[in-house]
């Protein structure tokens, strides 16, 4: 257990329920040639992109890209739609991603592809002061970057841990730069009373932000 925290601290922590207790941490995809199968949407004619709300009924059609979360920056609370990945034949497939890893050999390739399009909370791979948590806004793929938590309750647990006494704990159990998915697992989850207000005025500051930036989907110009 860490040496610098107080007694009334380490038994909070003891006792608080983890993220590994109330859903899946998952590792995503590893394309081996981002150029190849990376763009951003602005790249791209929207009517390529499958662009679906992330409670919207996921319509299994062809669409030769799809949303992509990546690493975070210092992006948080919600994931926009910026980066898309090729699939070229179909939802679920990503065929060529696959026969490239295994082409190029040494692992690779898709990762956790039953967790595509649904609601999860991608965290920074690489934080080394901070932890950056976002839910998607977007159906979405992931790739390793975004590894990503799959909760019984997305909203409730972003909120969460986007309490300052997340990343204090995050730092003390892994004080590298690297956050794997073990520690992950082990973060505590704050308990936060009328968690539904904060993630429901987080979500209208971000798209009155979203829809002032023309680098968003959102953009409205005006």
């Amino acid at each position: 257990m860490i040496y610098w925290w107080t007694e009334s601290f380490r038994n909070w922590y003891l006792g608080a329920d983890k993220v590994g207790d109330v859903g899946d941490v998952k590792t995503g995809t590893n394309s081996r040639n981002n150029d190849r199968f990376y763009r951003v949407f602005w790249e791209l004619s929207i009517k390529n992109i499958f662009i679906r709300l992330i409670d919207e009924v996921l319509v299994k059609k062809y669409f030769k890209f799809v949303p992509l979360v990546k690493g975070a920056g210092t992006r948080r609370w919600f994931e926009p739609l910026k980066d898309c990945i090729l699939i070229n034949n179909g939802i679920n497939q990503f065929i060529e991603i696959q026969e490239n890893a295994w082409k190029l050999g040494g692992g690779g390739g898709v990762q956790s592809p039953d967790y595509y399009f649904k609601q999860g909370i991608s965290y920074s791979y690489i934080g080394a002061s901070d932890l950056f948590c976002r839910i998607r806004k977007y159906q979405s793929a992931f790739d390793k970057a975004a590894s990503s938590m799959f909760p019984d309750n997305p909203k409730k647990l972003q909120v969460a841990l986007s309490t300052r006494v997340v990343p204090y704990v995050s730092q003390s159990i892994n004080p590298t730069i690297n956050n794997q998915v073990g520690d992950i697992k082990n973060l505590p989850i704050p308990v936060v009373e009328n968690w539904q207000d904060y993630i429901e005025r987080a979500r209208v500051l971000y798209d009155e932000e979203f829809s002032r930036d023309e680098t968003n989907v959102e953009y409205l110009y005006g």
